[in-house]
């Protein structure tokens, strides 16, 4: 392979990444600013257990790979839902992958 196919498909990835990583902030924002209630502390404590021992997950950013999300706010959030789904909207699935 080229280093110049390379160096553009790593600059493409990169813009990606970014991309779904604004896209997630702005759903968190929105849902934020619409009156988005927070799941019991419980609950958001067992989702990020879940993503925390996810192969998706990036402990270094705190960030899914999946949806770019960070998670430490996501899983407080009651209308949101794993990408891979290890839980959903309404607590924790009960077929965890």
């Amino acid at each position: 392979m080229k280093f110049s196919t390379l160096s553009r498909n790593f600059g493409m990835k990169k813009l990606r990444v970014i991309k779904y990583f604004f896209e997630s902030m702005w759903t968190i924002a929105k849902n934020l600013l619409t009156g988005e209630t927070f799941v019991h502390p419980e609950v958001a404590r067992q989702r990020y257990s879940i993503c925390k021992s996810c192969e998706s997950f990036n402990p270094e950013y705190d960030l899914c790979r999946e949806c770019y999300c960070v998670m430490g706010i996501k899983t407080k959030l009651e209308g949101m839902q794993c990408p891979l789904l290890k839980w959903d909207k309404l607590g924790l699935n009960k077929n965890k992958k």
